[in-house]
């Protein structure tokens, strides 16, 4: 079974220039999954959140997407986060009418969500291992150590041992170890 999620929001993580995380909901708003991405799509999602005077026909993403006619008949797709891989959600852009399915990063699939304002799908098991609560007004985000990249890890690895957060250190550790092990 397939859950439908919308864009929520963006923000970028404090302390850290580079990184930024998007927030999806399920059409209910009871659970979030949050995703990890870099600055440019911080800049390319906050760019079409501020919407005025903009002449988004003008950026590249649009413009491909008008030469596509994404809205054509028989040239429909989905958006559909597949899996987790390395720390990055994978997500894919699949055509309804033949199935061919292309990869891309799960950020940029929330940007072309964002852009065509059509709803991104996912496993529901990948959803409910993935994703936790929704909480309003929370000040905090939750997000599964498998979603994180190797050097956000080694980070939290050392503030965990730092801390004395054997429990986390050792939750950590592992995650980086069955890394390793995918790549032999």
């Amino acid at each position: 079974m397939k859950i439908k999620l919308h864009y929520k929001s963006i923000s970028e993580v404090v302390g850290v220039d580079d990184v930024g995380l998007i927030t999806l909901l399920d059409e209910y708003e009871h659970r979030q999954l949050n995703i990890v991405c870099d600055k440019f799509v911080v800049d390319q999602i906050q760019l079409r959140d501020m919407g005025q005077d903009l002449d988004s026909h003008m950026l590249l993403p649009e413009a491909l997407l008008a030469l596509l006619h994404p809205t054509e008949e028989g040239k429909t797709f989905e958006i559909f986060i597949s899996s987790v891989h390395k720390g990055e959600y994978v997500a894919e852009l699949r055509m309804e009418n033949d199935g061919h399915a292309v990869k891309l990063r799960a950020p940029d699939a929330v940007l072309l969500s964002i852009i065509t304002h059509q709803p991104i799908l996912i496993d529901e098991r990948l959803m409910n291992f993935q994703s936790v609560p929704y909480q309003q007004h929370s000040k905090s985000m939750a997000l599964p150590i498998n979603t994180l990249s190797s050097k956000m890890i080694r980070k939290s690895l050392e503030k965990a041992i730092e801390e004395e957060n054997y429990e986390l250190a050792s939750q950590l550790r592992d995650e980086l170890n069955s890394r390793k092990d995918e790549r032999s």
